[in-house]
């Protein structure tokens, strides 16, 4: 059981990795206000750096500006104002016209008070003349403005009216439960008509409302739809979703981009899906509009102001355009989100980023950090184990990539060269032990630094012996020849020193050379205290009784039939004799 859980302990990668997204999954659900924060600005980003994109063409804007508050005067202008720009967008051809003002309250007319306080005070003093009574009324009428947009709302059969809720308790401390009854019943056109549930519908996290404030009746009845215009900032004060539902005692009402939508496309059925963590999404005739658990649209913001095509509406009232602008088109009077919430039509997907990318990074980094302390760790091992019998150069080149360095022991092609100095004991009799130390190391060094030059393993020293590995641990294709080519090179070496030391005085030393290739195995041999990197297995024991027998036929290199076969067509060779192998079948 303990050494289980030592196993499990054990850092990998990819258990950083595991344990690293396991930290993320838990902070998404937590909803961190910084993270939060940071995911939404991420969004804006990815809006700005996407470029604008076209508006399509099935909204255009009707705004109040400069020119036609200089045209028409100071806002809010007469509603019999509202009422000719109705009548103009029902000339011009519009197919949904959509305000997301409201109407909320009757608009006092001095003409209107005068004319009815005439037609009392006739009364009062008896005059009776049905002509005059009727004069005055159509008089009063005439002077209505509200009831004169209501007239134009209702005949023009293409308006959709906006209105607003109340979403907190607060809100509607002084408002009574007559009037709320009162204003229900003017919306009563915005619900979803058809609610279809799956299992325990969860509408928690669905906007709730207390109260609605919609246009007076005069006018709200006139219309052919409505929907709200609530919109709701994130923390930020950056508006970048759109309520698709708000629920308002039991009945669920859509805003007035939906109202203005069904409208567009002539009154398709419209359904409301909820499932048990909330909104599911909406069906409008063929289209299905996803939104978040809440009922919430991502506001797909096409581009900056004026991004859809803006008119005066004083350009509208004087027949300044041509009616091709408006014919067949959606109108909206007043806001860019609602305009953008119609045209959402892609229904891009908001894909969370700062989760993923915080966690890739840390991943990362954290995988970066762990890679290098052990690899440096592994890398100091390596080089601990090799600096003293491989050169500089191959130790970098198995830095570079470790997994050339397989230890344990694997089986390879490789050759084996001895090299050994006979009559080493007669000459170390005739001299001092510091004399002996010297020389051999000076032999030793040069002898070395040979096999070095050719990309050779110095395997070990054997009191004066050297025992030699090419082809490990990197591949050498020519692992054979280079051998060959380093024992070539040694002898040369050693007439250089037998000269200098004949002029010194010292003893004259010779050296056998015997080298074999073939399969051996080679890897960390030893125990788990103490290993040496070496091979081992019969093609080495040959490549030791050849150095041997060099003294037998007055030699100093003898090579094995093994290595004369790879190497003939680059060595000048002769033959010496056929011998048996020993330990070898």
């Amino acid at each position: 059981m303990k050494e289980l859980m030592k196993k499990l302990l054990v850092l990998s990668p990819l258990r950083i990795s595991i344990f690293l997204v396991i930290i993320a999954l838990a902070l998404f659900f937590m909803d961190l206000p910084f993270l939060r924060f940071m995911e939404l600005k991420s969004l804006d980003l990815r809006m700005v750096s996407r470029g604008q994109l076209p508006a399509g063409g099935e909204v255009v804007i009707a705004t109040v500006d400069e020119k036609s508050l200089t045209e028409l005067g100071r806002w809010p202008w007469s509603r019999s104002v509202t009422a000719r720009l109705v009548d103009a967008l029902k000339g011009y051809g519009a197919k949904a016209v959509g305000f997301d003002i409201v109407f909320a309250e009757a608009k006092q007319n001095a003409s209107i008070q005068t004319l009815s306080e005439i037609y009392a005070d006739a009364k009062k003093i008896g005059i009776q003349d049905d002509r005059l009574t009727g004069l005055l009324e159509g008089k009063v009428k005439a002077a209505d403005n509200d009831a004169i947009l209501g007239k134009s709302i209702e005949k023009a059969k293409n308006v959709s009216l906006g209105y607003f809720f109340h979403t907190t308790a607060k809100d509607v401390g002084f408002i009574t439960e007559e009037h709320i009854e009162a204003s229900s019943a003017l919306i009563g056109g915005s619900m979803y008509s058809m609610v279809r549930t799956k299992g325990q519908a969860g509408t928690y996290n669905i906007i709730q409302a207390y109260a609605p404030v919609p246009s007076i009746r005069v006018i709200a009845e006139a219309a052919e739809n409505s929907g709200y215009f609530n919109v709701f900032p994130d923390p930020d004060g950056v508006i970048r979703w759109s309520p698709l539902v708000i629920k308002f005692q039991d009945s669920y009402y859509y805003p007035l981009s939906i109202a203005m939508l069904m409208q567009y496309l002539d009154y398709p059925m419209i359904a409301l899906d909820l499932a048990d963590f909330g909104v599911e999404g909406i069906i409008l005739g063929e289209l299905r509009i996803p939104t978040d658990e809440s009922g919430r649209l991502l506001i797909n913001y096409l581009g900056p102001a004026k991004t859809f095509p803006h008119y005066s509406i004083t350009d509208i009232l004087n027949g300044r355009l041509s009616p091709d602008i408006f014919k067949g088109k959606i109108v909206l009077v007043g806001g860019f989100v609602v305009g953008n919430t119609i045209v959402f039509a892609k229904f891009n997907t908001w894909i969370n980023m700062i989760y993923p990318v915080l966690t890739m990074m840390t991943i990362y980094l954290v995988i970066t950090v762990y890679r290098y302390f052990t690899e440096e760790r592994e890398k100091k091992k390596i080089r601990g184990a090799f600096q003293y019998y491989l050169t500089a150069s191959v130790i970098t080149e198995i830095l570079k990539d470790p997994s050339k360095l397989k230890l344990g022991g694997d089986k390879k092609d490789l050759t084996v060269m001895f090299s050994d100095i006979p009559g080493f004991t007669t000459i170390s009799e005739k001299l001092t032990p510091e004399e002996l130390v010297s020389l051999l190391n000076e032999y030793l060094t040069v002898m070395t630094d040979i096999v070095f030059k050719y990309e050779g393993l110095l395997d070990k020293y054997i009191g004066d012996a050297i025992m030699a590995v090419f082809g490990a641990p990197l591949e050498q294709p020519d692992h054979a020849l280079h051998g060959c080519r380093t024992a070539l090179e040694m002898m040369a070496e050693l007439k250089v020193l037998q000269e200098r030391w004949s002029r010194e005085g010292r003893p004259y030393v010779d050296i056998g050379v015997g080298i074999n290739s073939g399969d051996m195995v080679v890897g960390n041999m030893g125990s788990n205290m103490r290993f040496d990197y070496t091979v081992m297995g019969d093609n080495v024991n040959l490549s030791s009784r050849l150095e041997g027998i060099n003294k037998e036929y007055g030699t100093h290199i003898i090579i094995s039939e093994y290595t004369y076969e790879v190497v003939k067509e680059e060595m000048f060779c002769r033959e010496v004799d056929s011998l048996p192998s020993r330990s070898m079948n």
